[in-house]
């Protein structure tokens, strides 16, 4: 393992009312995937590991609020998918499939033997697309946060005007897109480093993974959801469609299903108290402490 200082804008600080929890020691590890790409990650804790996998562009200090509650408890790990955070900025392999061995490369690294997985946004794509092609010998569960199991994303005009945008007009439209994802009130200092952040990812591959969403893997994740063998909770912010629901109870009865109210698309930091809740619910119900 690597070590490195957090530093710079990945120092993120979350200004929320949660409750204030000790300050953990989180240490800053790398390994190099099978495809010759440093991959760098987040830990702090000890115990049942819990690893989670932030969306499109983002770092894995979004997931900050998380690892000050979890680390008390858990082995907290989060995750810099490639070409994002402290990631190295490779030319290739920014399709699901790839991404997602990443993440069982990391759970191999780390020998992770009964991981909880907690995927947000496109993380859910590829937590999803892991457990499909490598089974749930190292799952012990998936959260799986603010994403339809049934999307068709090859229809979406929102989704076209994004790959459009993040080639011709970069700068001014992920800055829009970074404040958009949340409810509640953040500080200028938060939103222009997470802003940074997404912007580190090459334009290239902010473009490519949304053009694979439109044309490869069009975000129907429904026979994934029917192989996950392991207990499963769906998260999402309220305001949803229904059509999210009825997905997931057809799909997989068995799921619990939490929605977070006052909750934009980042809702466990726009909420992150509620959102610490009903993860823990979920860990303490599976045993996984």
């Amino acid at each position: 393992m690597k070590m490195r200082p957090l530093a710079g804008w990945l120092a993120f600080s979350i200004a929320s009312a949660a409750p204030v929890w000790a300050q953990p020691e989180i240490r800053s590890g790398t390994f190099t995937s099978s495809d010759g790409v440093e991959l760098h990650y987040l830990e702090a804790g000890e115990g049942a590991p819990v690893v989670f996998v932030p969306g499109w562009t983002m770092p894995a200090e979004i997931w900050q609020p998380q690892l000050d509650r979890f680390a008390a408890t858990h082995r907290v790990i989060a995750f810099d998918p490639r070409g994002q955070g402290r990631s190295e900025k490779v030319a290739y392999g920014y399709y699901a499939s790839r991404r997602a061995q990443d993440i069982g490369e990391l759970l191999d690294h780390l020998d992770l033997e009964a991981a909880v997985l907690v995927g947000w946004s496109l993380g859910v794509h590829e937590v999803l697309q892991y457990v499909d092609q490598s089974g749930t010998d190292q799952v012990a569960g998936a959260v799986l946060v603010d994403h339809a199991i049934d999307a068709d994303w090859s229809q979406s005009s929102a989704f076209r005007e994004r790959y459009a945008a993040v080639q011709t007009d970069r700068e001014q439209w992920m800055g829009d897109f970074v404040r958009a994802i949340f409810a509640t009130p953040q500080s200028e200092e938060y939103l222009t480093s997470l802003t940074e952040a997404a912007l580190s990812t090459p334009a290239n591959a902010t473009a490519i993974m949304i053009g694979n969403l439109i044309l490869v893997d069009t975000g129907d994740l429904t026979d994934a959801v029917r192989r996950l063998d392991r207990p499963a909770l769906f998260v999402w912010s309220d305001g949803r469609p229904e059509s999210w629901r009825t997905a997931v109870e057809e799909t997989k009865p068995d799921a619990d299903i939490v929605v977070i109210p006052d909750a934009g698309h980042t809702l466990f930091v726009d909420q992150p108290e509620l959102f610490n809740q009903a993860l823990d619910d979920f860990l303490r119900r599976i045993g996984h402490r």
